[in-house]
């Protein structure tokens, strides 16, 4: 397990994404253990497997343990962990992991190894989303769009209702739609 690497709680991209600011034969004839949130026949899964067999092909001393462990990884990965199990690093949504192996303190701070081009990549705020005290120890790589967002102004003004279910929404939403037609 390479010490720099030796994270608890941050996503595959990190890594394959050349994130990490590592000397080039930092990693040499390293085994690297990722544990997947992902089942292996699924899309993400598959991806992730031809991420990581192009960086070992770019990489030829790199080469990758993967557990594709599906939605019980953090859970299977909090006894691993407290078993003494080394895993570099592991994959799962990131609230999730706010509020398990991340409240525990049991993911390491990445920041300092990154490289600076990484972070200014991210969308404005979400690099620091689940930031504690200004340290980071996780990496989103995937965003996952969960909040609608609608504006109270507009509805204070056309002395609107806020929708209460995802139909009302939708209602509304092309209301304000016909009603923006008839203004222009």
């Amino acid at each position: 397990m390479v010490p720099v690497l030796r994270s608890k709680s941050f996503g595959i991209a990190m890594l394959l994404a050349g994130s990490l600011s590592v000397p080039n034969n930092a990693l040499a004839d390293t085994k690297l253990v990722f544990w997947s949130m992902w089942n292996e026949p699924e899309p993400q899964a598959r991806a992730l497997s031809q991420i990581m067999a192009a960086y070992t092909k770019s990489h030829p001393d790199v080469t990758f343990e993967v557990a594709w462990n599906g939605r019980q990884n953090q859970t299977k990965l909090r006894g691993a962990l407290q078993a003494g199990i080394p895993i570099d690093f592991m994959d799962q949504d990131a609230n999730e992991l706010a509020g398990g192996l991340q409240k525990d303190d049991l993911g390491y701070e990445v920041d300092g190894i990154l490289d600076p081009a990484t972070t200014e990549a991210f969308l404005p705020g979400t690099f620091d989303l689940y930031a504690k005290a200004g340290r980071h120890v996780q990496l989103p790589y995937i965003y996952n769009t969960v909040n609608f967002w609608y504006s109270k102004a507009l509805l204070e003004e056309t002395k609107s209702e806020a929708p209460q279910t995802f139909d009302e929404l939708l209602c509304s939403a092309a209301w304000f739609r016909r009603m923006a037609r008839t203004r222009s």
